[in-house]
């Protein structure tokens, strides 16, 4: 069995070589060069679909509200997303994206993927590529482990 230096020192390695790969990333973004915070509200926008309140991007996104209201306005007033008001209570809001804005986030991704899918046949062989897909779920596992529940975010 490992011992915890060994996991430590697999952590710290596996953490550096993530970063690099999420900056080279970040590098192959849309050509609009949205900054990452507004990419990924973007993404939660999309991802939460009618539960996209105010209140819950705040929630998933760690921000505070004044924060996220300024995000919310400048995505506003770039033309990707609008604020649907809730049919059965009017204090509540959803928030939306626009035909422009799911473009936007799917160049991004296409962008992305396309550059991913470049550099893994220039560089892996069908066997690295295999192996990287079964580390797919346990990235994913890692992703969301230890996360608190919803409702004890941002306290």
């Amino acid at each position: 069995m490992n011992s915890t230096p060994d996991i430590a020192d697999c952590a710290s390695t596996l953490r550096k070589q993530m970063m690099l790969l999420v900056r080279r990333l970040r590098r192959e973004s849309t050509p609009l060069e949205l900054p990452l915070s507004q990419l990924l509200l973007l993404s939660r926008i999309e991802q939460l679909g009618d539960d996209a309140t105010p209140t819950a991007l705040a929630e998933y996104e760690g921000l505070r509200p004044q924060n996220l209201s300024a995000l919310l306005r400048k995505l506003e007033q770039m033309g990707l997303t609008y604020k649907e008001e809730n049919a059965s209570d009017k204090r509540k809001s959803c928030v939306r994206l626009t035909a422009a804005g799911l473009g936007v986030l799917t160049s991004n991704r296409s962008n992305r993927d396309n550059w991913l899918t470049l550099a893994m046949t220039s560089t892996l062989t069908p066997d690295e590529v295999a192996l990287l897909k079964q580390a797919g779920p346990l990235l994913e596992r890692l992703a969301v482990a230890l996360e608190p529940p919803r409702a004890e975010r941002g306290k």
